[in-house]
């Protein structure tokens, strides 16, 4: 509800919890729409192989919607400036990558998703990070004042495993965040086995 309101959060809960499409169905449902055009929501994650993890993932889902979405890394990029997809899955790099070579994508942008933000804070991609964050809305400001969006306003949500002061943390990267925090996770079955004399000599 806080998304569908229009809040920044942080969603705090253990791995494989559904941070994901807590984030990003309220997202869809506020600013894509079938016949919309345009870059509307950027999902940053902090590795490749995430990437390319949430983009199979999202892709049947999105696909029943009518929604476009595309990837952008080093290794993979389905992305095009000029027919730009609802939701992008990339990484800062590639961002910066593209806000150097194709700036007016983000003219349209309404919401972006950090994913994983605790591995990028107090790391220099954090820094990255803000620094990419702050030209996204210098962009859409320009883009306002200019007449090519409808207001400035990015709403953000970002996702985290469990974290100690999460208010600081959301507040290094968006103003006024919420949190949530939720319990959740996979229950991991373990089995403990012993080792014989036979089993020990073949391990040595």
């Amino acid at each position: 509800p806080p998304i569908l309101d229009g809040a920044n959060i942080l969603i705090s809960s253990p791995t494989a919890s559904g941070k994901t499409e807590a984030a990003l169905a309220p997202l869809i449902e506020r600013y894509c729409h079938p016949h919309t055009k345009g870059l509307h929501l950027l999902y940053i994650t902090p590795t490749r192989a995430l990437a390319g993890d949430l983009l199979k993932r999202l892709a049947f889902p999105l696909q029943q919607l009518h929604l476009t979405c595309a990837i952008k890394t080093r290794d993979l990029n389905t992305f095009s400036a000029s027919r730009p997809a609802s939701l992008l899955i990339t990484t800062p790099e590639s961002v910066d990558s593209l806000l150097t070579s194709s700036a007016g994508v983000f003219s349209t942008l309404r919401g972006i998703i950090l994913d994983e933000i605790h591995l990028f804070d107090g790391t220099p991609r954090g820094d990255q990070l803000r620094v990419l964050l702050n030209r996204i809305r210098t962009l859409r400001d320009y883009a306002a004042r200019q007449g090519d969006a409808e207001e400035a306003h990015v709403q953000f949500a970002a996702l985290s495993a469990t974290v100690g002061d999460a208010p600081a943390l959301a507040s290094r990267y968006f103003s006024d965040a919420l949190v949530a925090s939720a319990p959740g996770g996979r229950a991991i079955q373990a089995e403990i086995l012993p080792l014989d004399s036979e089993d020990i000599g073949e391990l040595r």
